[in-house]
């Protein structure tokens, strides 16, 4: 437990902008609990260990994924006296396709247990292609994580509707991923997506079957309960992180999402 917001890293130091990188890492010790400025995918090639997403911890196995988005708070460790083998990927979600982008907040805005790997030569692939010399790599890399994504939609059964997401769909989600800790107003995310604030409330349902409303609540309700079960903060230090102005309106949204209240659940998840 820490008494501190855990750190938020970023890409900068280690990737130029919109570039995918991906590396086999050996982990014999804990990473501890973080955010990032980047999505994030891995797989496991060897070991076990456990996965601390948003609150929840999951096992990890041999041919196991995780893919982390901005909001997601998240640790990986091994099982003690193992060490746990994994390709990592980190990108810019922004800069695939937008439904990629749009299947990429499917997958980490609902259940963090995404499941086993259908295909994981691609993670070597992607490992092959952004350490080595070839021409084009950031271009095959790109179409490998997006193979990736596709894997993990079909595998969880996700298949939408078969229609093109709109670009500005792929603009406003990462903009709340980013965003979610501050105040934000359909205003500024009607900005965004170049619409009106009225037809983005509308059109934000149709293509998602949420409110614009109520998927901003549920990503700062996932970093609530991260920040619950993570550290010891106070629970209006937890609010105000999570990007919850008014406590009695976290409160209520708290217990309704989780059925408990927030000290509650830091108490179970203990």
């Amino acid at each position: 437990m820490t008494s501190t917001i855990p750190t938020r890293l970023s890409g900068h130091g280690f990737r130029k902008p919109g570039e995918v990188v991906a590396l086999r890492q050996e982990l014999v010790q804990a990473y501890r609990p973080h955010w990032h400025d980047f999505h994030e995918m891995a797989v496991v090639t060897a070991g076990s260990g456990i996965h601390q997403v948003d609150g929840r911890t999951l096992p990890l196995a041999r041919g196991d994924v995780l893919v982390v988005s901005p909001s997601s708070l998240h640790a990986v460790a091994p099982t003690p006296g193992e060490c746990l083998e994994l390709i990592d990927v980190t990108f810019d979600a922004q800069t695939m396709p937008q439904d990629v982008e749009t299947m990429l907040s499917a997958l980490t805005s609902g259940d963090p247990a995404v499941g086993r790997m259908p295909d994981p030569a691609l993670f070597e692939a992607l490992a092959d292609e952004t350490t080595g010399s070839r021409p084009h790599r950031q271009v095959m890399a790109r179409a490998l994580v997006a193979q990736v994504v596709v894997s993990l939609t079909r595998e969880r059964g996700v298949h939408g509707s078969g229609q093109p997401a709109p670009p500005w769909l792929a603009q406003v989600l990462d903009h709340i991923e980013r965003g979610h800790a501050q105040p934000l107003s359909v205003d500024e995310l009607a900005a965004v997506a170049h619409l009106s604030p009225a037809y983005l409330r509308e059109r934000f349902r149709a293509e998602t079957g949420r409110t614009l409303t109520g998927h901003i609540q549920q990503v700062r309700l996932r970093t609530a309960r991260a920040l619950l079960a993570t550290t010891d903060l106070d629970i209006s230090q937890v609010r105000r992180a999570s990007g919850f102005g008014d406590a009695s309106h976290f409160a209520r949204a708290f217990r309704a999402a989780a059925g408990c209240s927030p000290t509650d659940y830091r108490a179970a998840a203990s």
